[in-house]
């Protein structure tokens, strides 16, 4: 795919421009995912490049790296899901959240959701567990139901 070369092959200083550039010619769920996809496999390939040759030169800290360097350098693939998420994923977080700090928020004064006993101190444990599984459980079904309107 010629996006994800040129996205190899970008200046440092052109980067944000070229993000830009993909994100309005890449504006349909179809293709935008297509290009997300092959920008996921690209850096989850470079990561585990850069484990395979850590490993071949016996390196101490290679058996973190898999875990830790996967999506955390500043490359032009983390910068764009950076960019795709800023652009598409505020109001759909905002959707999800909102409905649910409005379900904690209608809950009666004093009610607690801290389940360990030790910081739980004089609190009906058990009620934290119920106040804890119904938010939960509507955090649950409003993800479900959110699906639809899932960016992208």
């Amino acid at each position: 795919m010629l996006a994800v070369i040129i996205c190899e092959i970008c200046p440092l200083n052109d980067v944000e421009i070229m993000i830009s550039v993909l994100l309005n010619v890449f504006n349909t769920r179809v293709s935008l995912l297509a290009l997300i996809k092959r920008m996921i496999e690209r850096e989850v390939s470079r990561t585990g490049d850069i484990i395979q040759s850590l490993l071949q030169n016996n390196s101490s800290w290679c058996a973190s790296a898999n875990e830790t360097g996967l999506f955390r350098s500043n490359s032009t693939y983390t910068r764009f899901l950076s960019a795709f998420g800023r652009l598409h994923g505020y109001n759909y977080l905002r959707s999800l959240v909102q409905p649910l700090i409005d379900t904690m928020s209608s809950m009666p004064p004093g009610t607690s959701y801290e389940i360990d006993p030790t910081k739980a101190i004089g609190q009906d444990i058990a009620q934290n567990k119920r106040n804890v599984e119904y938010v939960a459980a509507k955090f649950i079904n409003l993800m479900s139901s959110s699906l639809p309107a899932l960016p992208g």
